[in-house]
């Protein structure tokens, strides 16, 4: 596959009923009241004691992969033979910010 070319998911064609994945978060998660849509009091809530160990662990992973791919980039490693995952993730945007290798 060329460089430019975007890969091919099952899900492109199939697109995932997302409301209906995302209805479970509701378990895990209660939004505070914000009536007003103040923009200083957006995507503030409480976690629930069932969403402890589920959010917990999606944070501890979501930090990991993070980590990796800093480290990744600036050791210069190349995760397709031709970008680093910074690259790679900034490659959709349509303009690339100037620290990126």
């Amino acid at each position: 596959m060329a460089a430019d070319q975007s890969a091919v998911y099952p899900s492109d064609a199939n697109k995932p009923a997302v409301e209906s994945l995302l209805g479970e978060f509701k378990q895990y998660w209660s939004a505070k009241d914000n009536p007003s849509n103040d923009p200083s009091d957006v995507f503030r809530g409480l976690v629930t004691d069932k969403g402890v160990a589920i959010l917990g662990r999606n944070d501890d992973l979501v930090v990991s992969i993070n980590n990796k791919a800093a480290a990744d980039n600036a050791a210069g490693t190349l995760v397709d033979g031709t970008y680093t995952q910074v690259q790679r993730a900034h490659r959709c945007r349509p303009e690339q910010p100037r620290n990126v290798r």
